[in-house]
């Protein structure tokens, strides 16, 4: 479900959505530039969360659940051109051959 929250600031009008998510599918739909998604339950992933360029002023509020990659899987791939905050959210067997089984910080710059 999504909830649109607008704040009056003087003459500013400020326009924000919130989603509440509780599956993979849900997760990768709501992730769009200003967006709060709550996590309402533990999600195990199939494939990895793309988080990429214009993502910005992503906030990704955990409420103690869990984003588990069944240790197969990355859990996060972050561009270095996006900007995410995530709060009180558990990150769980994620897996990489490599670098960042959790979160992968990717920078595009390169």
């Amino acid at each position: 479900s999504v909830i649109i929250l607008v704040f009056l600031f003087g003459e500013n009008i400020y326009i924000s959505a919130e989603t509440i998510v509780s599956t993979e599918s849900e997760l990768n739909s709501a992730i769009s530039p200003g967006a709060t998604i709550q996590v309402k339950a533990d999600i195990f992933l199939s494939s990895t969360v793309y988080i990429i360029i214009g993502i910005n002023q992503l906030t990704i509020e955990g409420n103690g659940s869990m984003i588990d990659g069944q240790r197969t899987r990355q859990c996060f791939l972050i561009t270095s051109n996006s900007t995410v905050s995530i709060y009180d959210l558990i990150i769980s067997n994620g897996y990489a051959s490599e670098f960042g089984g959790g979160i992968l910080l990717y920078d595009i710059s390169s």
